[in-house]
């Protein structure tokens, strides 16, 4: 039986963050991966509390996004009504008697004397939050806490997704919490990696064409194996909430598949046809009825007209609806429609969560959400701030990351909600973009479910996940270079079963 290791009696702690604590508090360093909406921050402060009332000669470091540091000066400050010292961009506040410091990840670099000095008189904790950024070994903040890593002699690290999109990311940020979990990397990729040659053709800045081999990875092996070790260092617990996913389809019509078709061809902007990134985007725009021509902009899309029916259909019910959209300009353009329609919606104002609104207004955004106010978000608006107010989110646009997926839909999976209920829905452009993106996040889906358990956030379908299937869908969904036309559900439904028959 776990043991309850609540510190703050008026905030008792649920079983998952005692169980989360239980696996932690046992091993010098551990993934914890809670749920987003479980209470990660609360777990973690609590479990460094246990620990160093065991020890007098330690003293915790947590290491958060800026947009994560409230929360933990909330938990320190409300539950367990302790002192802490800070060094973030706005502020550096040292506490002599204070045994927590909350460094943000803008000053880990700034940080690294002050702790070596510490290291000299205590042992140091460290905990580092939404450790999933620390899944590319060529950022910045991963390169700067390989550095810091040696001064701690306890670490932890948070996230929701310990695997993102393939175990090659999970590998680097498990390499960083202790190199001798899964070995040198060679061994990791000959052991775990399944890698083919491929010749390809690349175009040089002056526009040269330069032939080269590169090696690239097509799919995995071995993953009980890998799952076994998994299991010794990361946790995972997830809230079970009744989440009900519908998917919303509908086709384009001729005028719109033509300008996808050519935005796929790389015929939109002049750097598109060399630059799949570029051109990558020019079709979610197309596929978005983002236009600088305003006789397209005032045409309402075949999407757009889906999306209108969805948000009706969640108003006329009742349900308090967030919309999550992939750019500034479609939250705009989204925006502009609602409150056009605003009164066949039923709606009274638009509320808007980006990037450019200060976190004090998001705190008063997210109390104004109700049924005739739905709140438009982007990426910004998908961490860092509680959406339970709402019980409904529509994806106009899904994200390529299935740990973004996950933190937007954490919003409104938060162990205080009100509801019975949550409801998630996605609206898709059949045969474009929207689909390649929805199979991404199946596919992704059934990866994390092999190495830790099935995953109640997200819906999945079987399919084969190696990358060849995967360069099939991308060649008939995103890059239409001869076909002439939007693949069908029939062609898409052969794909699948090609590719299961060679299993």
């Amino acid at each position: 039986m776990t043991l309850d290791y609540t510190l703050a009696r008026d905030f008792p702690l649920k079983q998952e963050q005692n169980e989360m604590i239980d696996f932690a508090i046992k091993r010098p360093y551990a993934v914890i991966s809670g749920q987003t909406g479980l209470g990660k921050t609360y777990t973690a402060v609590t479990l460094a509390t246990q620990l160093m009332l065991h020890n007098k000669n330690l003293i915790t470091v947590i290491f958060a996004p800026p947009k994560a540091i409230m929360s933990f000066e909330k938990e320190l400050t409300q539950k367990l009504k302790v002192s802490y010292s800070i060094i973030s961009t706005e502020k550096m506040s040292i506490n002599p008697k204070a045994r927590f410091l909350i460094v943000s990840y803008t000053r880990v670099e700034d940080s690294y004397a002050y702790l070596t000095e510490l290291k000299k008189k205590w042992l140091l904790l460290g905990i580092c939050d939404e450790a999933h950024q620390l899944q590319n070994r060529d950022s910045a903040i991963y390169k700067k806490f390989c550095n810091i890593r040696k001064l701690f002699a306890i670490l932890y690290f948070l996230t929701a997704t310990s695997c993102k999109n393939n175990i090659e990311g999970m590998y680097w940020m498990l390499n960083l919490l202790n190199p001798d979990i899964l070995g040198s990397w060679g061994n990791f990729r000959s052991r775990y990696l399944l890698i083919e040659k491929k010749k390809i053709t690349q175009t040089t800045r002056n526009r040269s064409k330069v032939k080269r081999t590169i090696e690239e990875i097509v799919g995995y092996k071995n993953l009980e194996e890998l799952q076994n070790i998994l299991n010794n260092v990361v946790i995972v617990r997830q809230k079970e909430y009744k989440l009900n996913f519908t998917y919303h389809t509908c086709k384009m019509n001729e005028y719109e598949t033509e300008q996808y078709l050519e935005a796929s061809k790389g015929n939109n902007s002049e750097n598109a046809k060399d630059f799949w990134s570029v051109r990558l985007r020019d079709i979610t725009m197309v596929v978005d009825n983002i236009s600088d021509d305003v006789e397209k902009r005032e045409k309402i899309s075949n999407k757009e007209r889906l999306l209108l029916k969805v948000l009706l259909n969640n108003l006329k019910n009742n349900k308090p609806t967030i919309v999550y959209c992939g750019y500034i300009e479609v939250l705009d353009r989204l925006k502009f429609l609602i409150d056009t329609f605003k009164k066949d919606l039923g709606v009274s104002e638009t509320l808007v969560i980006k990037g450019s609104v200060p976190m004090k207004d998001r705190k008063l955004i997210q109390d104004l959400i109700s049924v005739d106010k739905p709140c438009l978000i982007t990426s910004a608006g998908g961490e860092s701030v509680n959406l339970q107010r709402a019980n409904s989110i529509i994806f106009y646009d899904l994200p390529y990351d299935i740990s973004a997926i996950m933190q937007v839909i954490g919003r409104i999976t938060r162990v205080d909600t009100v509801y019975d209920q949550q409801y998630i829905d996605i609206v898709e452009a059949f045969g474009t973009t929207d689909t390649y993106k929805r199979l991404c996040m199946e596919k992704n889906m059934k990866l994390v479910e092999s190495l830790f358990g099935k995953m109640n956030t997200l819906p999945y379908t079987t399919y084969n996940n190696e990358q060849k299937f995967m360069s099939t869908l991308r060649k008939a969904l995103l890059w239409a270079f001869k076909r002439g036309t939007l693949v069908t559900q029939e062609e898409l439904e052969d794909i699948f079963q090609k590719f299961n028959k060679m299993e």
